[in-house]
């Protein structure tokens, strides 16, 4: 029987920056049945090449205040890993090299603007059709005059009730007016997760990856005045995301303090110790650091549960091999707002690294499985037609892309979509856990319905190993 001072159970990026954080004054186990390293952050290999599940970048921008004080970060909290930006950029810089990213973009209306979905530019609002701008300016100046005062975007952080229990689309009109909202939000929520604004609590519009601006804002940047502070991404410089993965583990298994065991938990019970059975053996441990989500967690302790079930959305990715000389429009990531094209976002991970001497570039495609299916593409053959479709038809590349050159995944039942029903099951069994297990550390998908990012990932792991170092 082995015996740890923290046993580490899963593989993403909060439980290897636990290990190495940790292991600097104790003994560490990491539990992984599984061969990936990472979670979403890990990427795919694809004829010998790394590739990212999609668009993964460093972010470390923040309209936050900054803090040092790691131990007061709260991940029931929405985004409050921003004000630790700064440690998460020092802690990403020691151990990977990396650029600022250029050239994120939108496609809307058939037009290619800088980036208003994440990157928060106003540079499209100029290039709209002239009656499209009068009518969005319109509804702004009407919300500005008679329009609902508290759902004012800027109640958010004082109302979190209030938003929570407000859809995304009665907030989004409320402060950005019908045009806006159908030509930017409800498409591209449609198109992530499959669902309607209508079913997205306002509070987890950033889950759903879309914005929400003050019509204040949005009437500044129909006038031409674009004064939002920009919103920086940074990207590793070998030119996919999981190098930084790779760090770490290389890191963990240098580390004669860290022991990692393969094994599938079969059960977990608390002792004076906590005790975890598995077919091969018995490991015992005086802490529990749990990564993974809170459901498996529980199963392992044979808890008498009650039927739980999550709303979740499936991905479809296209990785794409392209000469680079078939390159016609440049850019590092492409969010795609149109209602044309089930594709929503496509990233190119050598322009992002700024590898200028490459033959060859990688391109990201993202889908949502079902979304793909509303438009009759049900099989890897009419994807790929569709990709050439869409890649040629909007300037992307010059010549159509050969088949053996795309590559279809398909992860199934991926991520939560952000629906008030998943919300309020996550917080029934954060509540079980906290009953049956109060001493259990909890990062990453366990930690929070709203903290699972890298960010926050770092952040919970950086305190972790601050509280007991």
């Amino acid at each position: 029987m082995k015996n740890f001072d923290f046993v580490i159970c899963g593989n993403n990026t909060g439980a290897l920056v636990s290990a190495i954080e940790l292991a600097k004054k104790h003994s560490v186990a990491i539990i992984n049945p599984s061969t990936n390293w990472g979670g979403h952050f890990s990427g795919l290999p694809i004829n010998g090449e790394s590739f990212d599940i999609g668009m993964n970048f460093f972010e470390f921008t923040t309209f936050h205040k900054s803090s040092n004080d790691i131990m007061s970060y709260n991940p029931s909290v929405r985004n409050d890993s921003a004000r630790f930006f700064k440690l998460v950029e020092e802690y990403a810089a020691s151990r990977v090299d990396y650029v600022e990213v250029d050239d994120i973009k939108v496609l809307a209306y058939g037009i290619y603007a800088k980036d208003i979905i994440m990157a928060n530019s106003l540079d499209i609002l100029k290039k709209l059709p002239v009656e499209i701008i009068q009518k969005i300016k319109s509804e702004v100046e009407y919300i500005l005059k008679n329009g609902n005062k508290t759902l004012h975007a800027s109640q958010k952080k004082i109302n979190e009730k209030l938003f929570l229990n407000t859809s995304y689309y009665e907030v989004s009109v409320a402060n950005h007016g019908m045009t806006f909202h159908e030509l930017f939000v409800e498409p591209f929520c449609k198109k992530t997760f499959n669902i309607s604004s209508k079913d997205c609590p306002a509070l987890l519009h950033r889950i759903a990856w879309t914005p929400l601006f003050y019509p204040e804002t949005i009437l500044k940047g129909l006038n031409g005045e674009d004064n939002l502070a920009p919103t920086l991404f940074h990207y590793p410089k070998k030119g996919y995301f999981s190098a930084f993965t790779e760090s770490l583990l290389t890191e963990i298994k240098a580390n004669k303090n860290i022991t990692i065991l393969p094994y599938k938990i079969n059960y977990l019970k608390k002792l004076d110790i906590y005790e975890l059975t598995f077919d091969e053996e018995i490991i015992m441990s005086k802490k529990i650091v749990w990564c993974n989500d809170l459901l498996t967690l529980l199963q392992t302790t044979k808890a008498d549960l009650f039927e739980y079930s999550f709303q979740k959305a499936s991905v479809t990715l296209a990785f794409c091999f392209v000469d680079k000389s078939n390159i016609k429009k440049e850019f590092s990531s492409l969010y795609v707002c149109d209602k044309s094209t089930p594709v929503y976002r496509i990233t190119n991970q050598e322009y992002s690294a700024k590898k200028t001497g490459e033959n060859l570039t990688k391109l990201v495609l993202e889908f949502n499985f079902d979304v793909l299916n509303e438009f009759s593409l049900d099989s890897d053959e009419k994807i790929i037609k569709g990709i050439n479709n869409f890649l040629i038809q909007n300037d992307i590349v010059n010549t159509t892309l050969n088949a053996s050159d795309i590559t279809i995944k398909t992860l199934k039942n991926a991520i939560n979509i952000p629906t008030l029903y998943n919300f309020n099951n996550f917080e029934k069994l954060a509540k079980l856990t906290r009953n049956l297990l109060p001493e259990v550390e909890l990062v990453g998908p366990a930690s929070g319905f709203v903290s699972t990012s890298f960010n926050d990932q770092i952040v919970q792991a950086l305190k972790i190993g601050k509280k007991y170092n």
